[in-house]
């Protein structure tokens, strides 16, 4: 949000949790909407997962980012690459206000992803770091 001298402020959330849901109590209550061009939120995730718990973030991802997940020869870096990747699908369908499933991700031409076109309309940018 921008305060009175322009400058930006930030809100730092954090998602860490037990339940095999996807993190349901810490968004499942937010209607997010960004109020400006100014605004930023930053999360931080734990992408430290017992197996069964990555598994089932696994079916959450899309084929594209199966397929993506796949290339990793660590199991360390692909398990980090799926727990990620749903905790961001989790988080970008709360904000544009769709299902998980409709989150639909174009990519650039260094593979960085962005939300589909129809996606863009609602004006949420977003870099994910991992």
């Amino acid at each position: 949000m921008a305060t009175e001298s322009g400058s930006l402020a930030k809100t730092t959330n954090t998602m860490e949790t037990q339940d095999r849901a996807l993190w349901p109590r810490e968004t499942a209550h937010l209607q997010y909407a960004v109020p400006d061009e100014t605004a930023v939120d930053i999360w931080s995730i734990c992408l430290t997962k017992q197996n069964e718990e990555v598994q089932h973030y696994r079916q959450l991802l899309s084929l594209d980012e199966v397929r993506h997940a796949d290339t990793f020869y660590f199991e360390n870096h692909r398990n980090a690459f799926i727990v990620a990747h749903s905790a961001l699908r989790q988080i970008l369908s709360s904000y544009v206000g769709c299902a998980l499933q409709e989150v639909v991700f174009s990519y650039g031409s260094k593979g960085k992803p962005d939300l589909s076109n129809e996606l863009q309309k609602c004006g949420i940018r977003f870099n994910l770091s991992h």
